[in-house]
């Protein structure tokens, strides 16, 4: 391994402070990449800036990307050259480029200096295949040679008193902090840098961050924080994880976790997870396939989750869910009967639910208040206009019906053990002489 690593190091003269953006390999629609520019430092000459080129390759076939000894990209089809700075491999098919990985090695050697270094071919020292020993402040120009120590396998001599080992980044800059960025396009968009760190994990990570005044971010995953311009303390962990986020702090943890969220201050915890609505803030949202409630509210669960439990130094507690509910909101009701009051279709499974009704009577003459249910009950027993109890305001005794000439109010709830047919539950309205009243009914489920 330290002999692989140390050939690598020896292979790549592209500057030791460039960006992790300088000479990437990126689709560019069709059979076309384009390779980005950037400052590139041959035999330890002063940096070259070489500008963006756009290559067209081959159909159906593995590609070879590279920077010549004169910093001019170009690519074949048979390996890379002897001399010259390989970039990526890119695999193309009848159409369109497939593939590209990403073969660029940087080694920032004195980061936080202006200085260009560049590994020199000369290598010695006592301990035959051992890693080159750099400090924070190593400057070396390119016919220097680098003693070779064993300071990573446990000391011994010539070891390094500080900073053992080999400094491997994205490249760094006087008084900016080493970003990381790993994938096509990740962190592509942070020309100027940051003055803090980010990291970037997977094509298209944090590929909108600018630096201009973002910082702190986090992104694991294909796309995840894609369109963060100057997001602070934002994690998105997953593919597309919070990819439409563009500014503030929010946290995202799961794929397609909250991918329309542009809103401050929300956590999205959960595959497939939404916000009520884009631009909401402050909002925590738990739970595969979750849609929140709005800004300033935490929701637990989708719409199949019938417990939520929390746990505590007493016990277990339990939070019951709805799984189910309807109401029909103040119909107005006569003389005649109603056979649809509401009419509401329970889920193919065994349950309980509460019927509840209230009627408000604003005259009558010798009026007929009642009502009725039809239901499958828990034994599969079809329950057809059921005679159901109400109570008058300021009466004590509940009956099936009652007749009146005054108005008043009267109401009743009860539960309902249904079977797992799908039966529909139906409230009726009865009626009888002269009324006229308004009737509002309601159905949930409880277990």
């Amino acid at each position: 391994m330290k002999k692989l690593l140390l050939l690598l190091l020896l292979f790549v003269p592209i500057a030791a402070h460039a960006q992790v953006s300088d000479f990437a390999v990126l689709p560019a629609g069709g059979l076309l990449v384009r390779v980005n520019g950037g400052n590139y430092n041959n035999n330890g000459t002063s940096p070259i800036p070489i500008n963006s080129v756009t290559l067209t390759l081959p159909a159906n076939s593995t590609n070879f990307v590279f920077l010549q000894a004169s910093g001019i990209a170009t690519s074949n089809t048979s390996g890379f050259l002897a001399a010259t700075t390989p970039l990526a491999v890119v695999a193309t098919g009848p159409n369109f480029v497939q593939t590209i990985q990403d073969v660029r090695v940087s080694l920032p050697i004195n980061p936080g200096g202006s200085s260009t270094v560049t590994i020199p071919a000369t290598v010695s020292g006592a301990t035959s295949g051992g890693i080159p020993c750099f400090t924070s402040t190593t400057t070396m120009g390119s016919t220097a040679a680098i003693t070779v120590n064993d300071a990573i396998t446990g000391g011994g001599a010539g070891a390094c008193a500080q900073d053992s080992g080999i400094p491997v980044s994205t490249g760094a800059r006087a008084g900016v902090v080493t970003n990381t960025a790993v994938g096509v396009g990740a962190l592509s968009a942070n020309g100027a840098g940051s003055d803090t760190p980010e990291t970037a994990f997977g094509n298209n990570a944090l590929h909108a961050l600018t630096g201009a005044s973002g910082g702190t971010n986090t992104a694991f995953g294909a796309s995840a924080l894609a369109s963060c311009v100057t997001c602070q303390f934002s994690v998105g962990i997953g593919s597309n994880a919070g990819s439409g986020s563009t500014s503030g702090s929010a946290t995202f943890v799961g794929a397609s976790s909250c991918t329309t969220a542009t809103g401050n201050n929300v956590v999205c915890l959960g595959t497939s997870t939404s916000l009520a609505a884009a631009a909401d803030t402050n909002e925590n949202v738990l739970g595969y396939g979750t849609t929140g409630a709005g800004s300033n509210a935490t929701t637990i669960g989708n719409a199949s989750v019938t417990d939520t439990w929390f746990g505590g130094a007493t016990g277990l507690s339990r939070v019951r869910g709805i799984l189910g509910q309807a109401a029909t909101l103040q119909k107005n009701e006569t003389t005649s009967a109603d056979a649809n009051v509401l009419t509401y279709t329970p889920i193919a499974a065994a349950g309980v639910y509460r019927g509840c009704v209230s009627i408000s009577v604003s005259a009558a003459t010798s009026g007929v208040i009642s009502w009725t249910l039809s239901w499958k009950d828990s034994n599969g027993n079809t329950q057809t206009n059921v005679v159901q109890d109400l109570f008058q305001d300021g009466t004590a005794a509940p009956a099936t019906s009652f007749t009146t000439s005054a108005a008043s109010n009267y109401h009743f709830c009860r539960e309902l053990d249904v079977d797992n047919s799908a039966t529909s539950i139906v409230f009726k309205w009865v009626g009888g002489g002269t009324t006229t009243a308004k009737m509002s009914a309601s159905i949930e489920r409880l277990i």
